[in-house]
């Protein structure tokens, strides 16, 4: 079963056309370049539309991903609810996703955890 975890789209998106284009051109070049593999964050002040911004870009490009796509969120800015712990955040994936858990197991680290390259 292909995983489809994505929140739904909202309907009004306003303000944030220039990043979202910017995100567009930064997918299309590597794209163009031979599909290479790029992380990014998208930072800011709470309440500002990251989330929103990554769940649009992602529904807008969601055809690249036939295998799927995967959604977790670590609720790092909700004032009724900590945020998540990272090994609770890795559970919370499709048992697929997590097949690189045995080559890079999670490590409690000073209150994080961090993925060891051994």
């Amino acid at each position: 079963m292909v995983p489809r975890q994505l929140p739904p789209d909202l309907a009004q998106f306003r303000g944030r056309d220039a990043a979202l284009a910017t995100v567009h051109d930064l997918t299309d070049r590597v794209t163009g370049q031979g599909g290479h593999v790029v992380i990014s964050a998208i930072g800011g002040m709470a309440g500002v539309g990251k989330t929103t911004l990554a769940v649009r870009w992602a529904h807008q490009v969601a055809d690249r991903f036939p295998d799927g796509q995967l959604y977790v969120n670590l609720r790092g800015f909700e004032a009724s609810e900590h945020p998540l712990d990272p090994g609770e955040a890795r559970r919370r994936l499709p048992a697929g996703a997590r097949g690189a858990e045995r080559r890079h197991p999670l490590r409690a680290s000073t209150g994080a955890a961090r993925c060891s390259g051994s």
